[in-house]
């Protein structure tokens, strides 16, 4: 509070003069260089940081017209959109140009200029700031190249996983002597190979996407139904003969009249949790039946058939769960060999080895992220199937203990990260899971969309609204536009794209719709090139008397 006065004191007045001397020192003495033109754009005043940019007096730059100060590229830019907007919309923004020195180097800058009129409306002049851009435009180019480097590895990585899909596929269809037919839970075709086309006669796409029923003819289904003790159904036999595990020899009828014994087996295709499919391998065993004095040959034949199958076998699951398995178990097996890596666990790495261990580490949490995130999403769009394990958390503990992993996230960044909570208990009604998404979701937005230098503040407290959370950083900021419409599911901003800072626009969705069904609230501050301060508040859990 100010000092109280009495009635009778007057109060100090600066006398008009100073006021005028100290503007014009500021003016002056700005860290960024200032100017004032017509609105034609002739220069009628400099200020002292742009002449000493220029290397120029003040009076060799007053009359000179703005394009003088420009190059070749920047005179046509403010001819087709610098002087147009300014007149249509009084104001440009951030507009990237470069001026010539005195010395001839050039200068690479920003300016911001507004339209001055004269209170009947005219034009009187242009106001222009202009902004030192060297830092700044050689951090656009570094991040135009990490960007770059990183796209090409990701598409070798794809083409590298296309490749061998396609030669594990031609693997399979390639063993002409082995019948191998896969189906999916419900047991309709979904692959009918080369051999399985030779034996049984069938084409691969006459048979694939039907029922398997009837493939190795009803009389013989009906005939192993009866030695396995089940009833006729399609479902119960397999799992019978899945049962079973050893190959059994079925008389068959090809789809030309000709009548076959081929030894086949059953076995379940399996993800970590639920049956996805079964795969029937065997061989035609005809000519090893009807030839007794060749049995021993035969035999060979068949526990080389036997190895050929399991080995086509273990490949077939590797494609079927790479396609049909959740995302979240192979890139949990990515990022624990990398740290196996990462950590010589295997053997010294090379400095350009460790690198693409690191780069391969990184992207494989970027895609745990995004699987995570739209899990999460669907959980929570259907909450009322899944209901949250609700119960009294202290979330000022939580924060403390997410601070490791967000350590762990800006390791490799030049960034100040600040934890701020009281030392009483800030208890919440929450799910615990659901709560440390919020804070690892929030301060991993943070720590992305803050450059090298700035800081990251996790603030914890309790007042009449209920508990807050606060993560504010000093980052680049939103524009209004992309404030009112960044809460949208892969919604990401103009300067998220354009200074393309890896994300895929779920992390913010996925914290409002936890903070919903906990309820609570979620508010947004935020200005460009100002920072953000996300606020979240839930409703502090009192216990019952």
């Amino acid at each position: 509070m100010p000092p109280e006065r009495p009635d009778d004191t007057p109060p100090a007045v600066v006398p008009e003069k100073v006021l005028e001397e100290e503007l014009a020192l500021l003016y002056d003495e700005a860290p960024f260089g200032y100017l004032s033109t017509t609105p034609d754009g002739y220069i009628v005043r400099v200020n002292a940081t742009l002449c000493t940019w220029l290397g120029l007096g003040a009076d060799e730059v007053l009359g000179l017209h703005l394009t003088d100060l420009l190059t070749a590229g920047g005179r046509i830019y403010h001819e087709t959109h610098y002087a147009p907007m300014v007149q249509m919309q009084g104001f440009v923004r951030e507009i990237a140009v470069d001026i010539v020195r005195a010395d001839g180097s050039r200068l690479p800058v920003l300016l911001n200029a507004t339209l001055v009129r004269s209170p009947d409306g005219e034009p009187r002049l242009v106001r222009v700031a202009v902004f030192d851009a060297t830092q700044r435009r050689a951090y656009e180019r570094e991040l135009v190249r990490t960007r770059d480097k990183q796209q090409a590895e990701l598409r070798a990585q794809a083409a590298q996983v296309a490749s061998a899909t396609a030669t594990v596929s031609q693997i399979i269809d390639a063993a002409t002597s082995t019948l191998l037919v896969a189906t999916d839970a419900d047991m309709i075709v979904t692959h009918f190979n080369r051999g399985a086309e030779l034996m049984l006669g069938h084409a691969a796409q006459d048979v694939v996407g039907r029922p398997s029923a009837g493939i190795l003819g009803v009389g013989e289904t009906l005939r192993q139904a009866e030695d396995l003790g089940v009833s006729p159904d399609s479902a119960l036999i397999v799992a019978a003969l899945v049962h079973h595990g050893r190959p059994r020899d079925w008389h068959v009828t090809t789809a030309s009249g000709e009548s076959r014994t081929m030894s086949l087996s059953f076995t379940e295709i399996r993800d970590e949790h639920r049956l996805i499919g079964y795969l029937c391998a065997g061989e035609d065993i005809s000519v090893r039946l009807g030839l007794e004095a060749a049995q021993a040959a035969a035999l060979q034949r068949e526990l080389q058939s036997v190895a050929r199958l399991q080995e086509a076998d273990r490949m077939k699951d590797e494609v079927v769960s790479t396609i049909s398995h959740e995302l979240r178990t192979p890139i949990a097996s990515i990022q624990g060999y990398g740290e196996l890596l990462a950590d010589g666990d295997l053997g010294e790495l090379t400095p350009g080895q460790s690198g693409a261990v690191e780069k391969m580490l990184r992207n494989a949490a970027r895609l745990s992220a995004l699987v995570e995130d739209l899990l999460h999403l669907d959980r929570i769009g259907s909450a009322e199937e899944v209901p949250l394990h609700l119960a009294p958390h202290d979330l000022a503990a939580l924060v403390v203990e997410a601070r490791d992993s967000l350590a762990q996230l800006a390791r490799s960044r030049d960034l100040t990260l600040d934890v701020q909570v009281p030392e009483e208990h800030v208890l919440v009604l929450s799910d615990a899971q659901a709560l440390e998404r919020v804070v690892l979701n929030l301060g991993d937005n943070a720590i992305k969309f803050t450059p090298d230098g700035g800081s990251v503040t996790l603030t914890v407290a309790t007042t009449p609204a209920g508990c807050v959370l606060t993560v504010a950083d000093t980052g680049i900021g939103m524009s209004e536009e992309d404030r009112d419409r960044v809460r949208g599911r892969f919604y990401r901003s103009s300067e998220a794209y354009r200074l393309a800072v890896p994300g895929t626009g779920l992390g913010l969705s996925v914290v409002e719709a936890i903070v919903a069904v906990h309820g609570g609230t979620l508010d947004i501050a935020s200005t460009l090139g100002g920072g953000t301060a996300v606020t979240v508040v839930l409703p502090a859990y009192v216990p019952e008397a």
